[in-house]
């Protein structure tokens, strides 16, 4: 489901879309600098995929629910700030996340979608 669509079914997300393409071109500017070893590891690349602002959606996994995660939580590198909230991207599992609340759904763009990142698991 599309970011507005999800938005539109649950209102409290809304204010996230102002935030879509700004989240967009942070990550895209971090994509196009990764290491060509780690694309190649993640198998995937925006470009087979078309415009990452095409391919942003609303994640129902929150930020908190990732950083609980002893997996994900040492691949968490912060790249860049938006509205003063951290834009994070997991090392290896090419996932970028951001939300302006740490609990609640957030924005995110998957290098590997359609495919779920490598070591992908969430309790």
């Amino acid at each position: 489901m599309n970011p507005e669509e999800y938005a539109h079914k649950h209102p409290s997300c809304v204010g996230l879309l102002s935030f879509k393409n700004l989240f967009a071109q942070v990550v895209s500017q971090h994509v196009s600098s990764l290491p060509d070893d780690e694309l190649c590891q993640l198998d995937a690349c925006e470009r087979k995929h078309g415009k990452i602002s095409d391919m942003v959606c609303i994640d129902e996994v929150s930020v908190s629910d990732m950083l609980a995660s002893p997996f994900y939580q040492p691949r968490a590198a912060v790249i860049a700030y938006i509205n003063r909230k951290p834009v994070l991207y997991y090392t290896g599992a090419g996932i970028y996340q951001w939300s302006d609340t740490l609990d609640k759904e957030c924005l995110s763009y998957w290098i590997s979608y359609p495919e779920l990142p490598p070591g992908w698991e969430l309790n």
